[in-house]
């Protein structure tokens, strides 16, 4: 864990959910609904799953700070999503930073367009 990101008290209340005994399979399933077709999802949000997939397009703004070396969700998975957003989407990406960009370079994240988004909203 890179200095500065959590101080210990954060890290020990963050750290106790990794006992849960059903952790490791929660955060797989997490990652497999997200990255795979068809995996299995608990039955009782069934239908907000089918809710979900009836929505083609999100009438609300977005903005998306993403680092350029993100190795959790590759930048390029969130290129070209502007048809999704009707009400406008913008896309920084931050080279040379992972997957928290406010944790790893607070000062390289645009703070004029993060203001201006959230100014608009």
């Amino acid at each position: 864990m890179p200095p500065g990101w959590y101080d210990e008290a954060e890290f020990d209340a963050t750290a106790r959910a990794f006992e849960n005994p059903d952790w490791v399979a929660v955060t797989l399933n997490a990652y497999r609904r997200r990255w795979r077709q068809g995996e299995a999802a608990d039955p009782a949000l069934a239908s907000l799953h089918e809710r979900l997939a009836s929505i083609d397009t999100l009438g609300t703004r977005m903005l998306v700070i993403h680092g350029g070396a993100d190795s959790c969700t590759d930048p390029s998975t969130l290129a070209g999503q502007e048809r999704y957003f009707t009400g406008g989407y913008e896309r920084i990406v931050i080279d040379g930073v992972g997957h928290f960009p406010q944790r790893e370079a607070p000062d390289a994240v645009d703070h004029d367009a993060l203001i201006a988004f959230l100014s608009a909203n």
